[in-house]
């Protein structure tokens, strides 16, 4: 099977999210490979009582440090991602990341993935229907 779209689901970032699924699985694989996999992410978040959708697509960029670290302090930075990081020995080197970013409203998210996905896939005609959700 080659699906030509997986959808994941979860509450935390994709970088600390295939941090601990690494863990789980045994699997001895570069961070950054799981990272550069991704196409796109999607944030969701309210403001001003309305939902919005911050589309990132990923690629290759300038290379950061990334430390998983639970309690923040003056030392650790947010990083690309949210999270926090800085540079130390015990930091892992990432050259993937969000190239581009866009806030969207529900709509446009999924018009923006869905004109990402046409190029990914240009053998398979996809079109957005007029008043679908």
């Amino acid at each position: 099977m080659a699906p030509r779209l997986i959808v994941i689901t979860a509450t935390i970032e994709p970088v600390e999210f295939f941090y601990y699924a690494r863990q789980k699985g045994n699997v001895d694989e570069a961070l950054d490979q799981f990272i550069r996999r991704l196409a796109s992410v999607v944030k969701v978040y309210r403001a001003d009582d309305i939902n919005r959708y911050l589309v990132q697509h990923i690629g290759k960029i300038e290379p950061y440090e990334w430390h998983q670290c639970s309690i923040p302090t003056a030392a650790h930075t947010p990083g690309m991602y949210g999270n926090a990081y800085h540079q130390n020995a015990g930091s892992r080197e990432l050259t993937y990341g969000p190239e581009t970013s866009a806030e969207h409203d529900a709509d446009g998210a999924v018009a923006e993935l869905l004109s990402g996905l046409a190029v990914r896939s240009p053998d398979v005609p996809l079109a957005l229907i007029e008043g679908a959700a």
